[in-house]
């Protein structure tokens, strides 16, 4: 390397953290080929080369955005995309889900870079399930969306419908899982089994412990079909009737313990004080008797 950082480098050991395998040196040198991009590129570059070789998914991903996006290295889709999929072929379910969503071209998981590749729908339900069945919630709900197309509950097959529903209750999307069964109970075009439905999955999705947009959307349509909210349901001033008769016995039993605790503290004060008023005459007394003998 002849960079500006190359010896440090090299005296810092990215050939013996690579062949050791130790995950810190590795996480270590990645942070370092990132923090010198803006001043030393070539060695950066050369270092994210060197991990990647090494089966690093993170100096990758890093790849994939410096192709990308021509920043440090000369623009390159199809560099670009390969470092993606491999990342994601080593298993970074982040990778995976930017892997779908460039087939998809529709949102993706890191920033927008340009397009790599055509639309494959195949492709991005594909890699939106590998990165499901990873743990990423955010390709679980696009997989849903692509495998809903757009369709209401009724129009899709019992099969369909069963993972979709698996999908969007992976990906805590409530909302849409009350919406592919009703949007609205007051049109005539739904049935009172598919408002029912719709009323549940919304009736989840505002009690959620996450106070977030989609409990708020789920509150706001329960409201509007004439629910009363959360709030106005549960007062929080309101006294249950196992504690209002509870509450003489706890104020029964807190006197009796305060009675007894004081009753201790005096009798300990009434031994305590004469011993000390006593032991405190012997003392002058035997002090003046010891005075007198000298």
């Amino acid at each position: 390397m002849t960079g500006k950082y190359a010896n440090w480098i090299e005296d810092n050991g990215l050939d013996k953290a690579i062949a050791s395998g130790d995950n810190n040196l590795l996480m270590g040198n990645l942070a370092f080929a990132i923090s010198i991009k803006d001043v030393d590129s070539e060695t950066s570059n050369k270092v994210l080369m060197a991990l990647a070789d090494a089966n690093m998914p993170e100096a990758h991903i890093q790849l994939y955005k410096r192709y990308g996006s021509g920043d440090s290295l000369p623009q390159d889709r199809d560099k670009a995309l390969a470092h993606l999929v491999s990342a994601a072929e080593l298993g970074d379910k982040s990778a995976m889900a930017q892997v779908a969503a460039e087939y998809q071209q529709e949102g993706s998981y890191f920033q927008k870079g340009p397009i790599l590749v055509d639309i494959n729908l195949d492709e991005a339900k594909r890699w939106h399930r590998r990165a499901a069945e990873s743990g990423n919630t955010w390709s679980c709900e696009k997989l849903a969306d692509l495998l809903l197309d757009g369709r209401m509950a009724r129009d899709c097959s019992r099969e369909d419908l069963k993972e979709i529903e698996s999908l969007y209750l992976r990906a805590g999307k409530y909302f849409k899982l009350g919406s592919i069964y009703c949007t609205d109970k007051f049109s005539g075009d739904f049935s009172e089994n598919e408002v029912n439905t719709a009323r549940k999955w919304y009736g989840e999705g505002r009690t959620t412990p996450r106070r977030d947009a989609e409990s708020k959307e789920c509150n706001e349509i329960l409201r509007r079909w004439g629910e009363p909210d959360l709030a106005a349901q549960q007062p929080k001033n309101s006294i249950s009737l196992m504690e209002i008769l509870l509450a003489p016995v706890a104020l029964v039993l807190w006197s009796v313990i305060g009675i007894t605790l004081l009753g201790l503290a005096l009798s300990i004060s009434a031994v305590t004080f004469p011993a000390i008023l006593i032991g405190a005459v012997v003392l002058v007394i035997y002090k003046a008797f010891r005075a007198r003998q000298k």
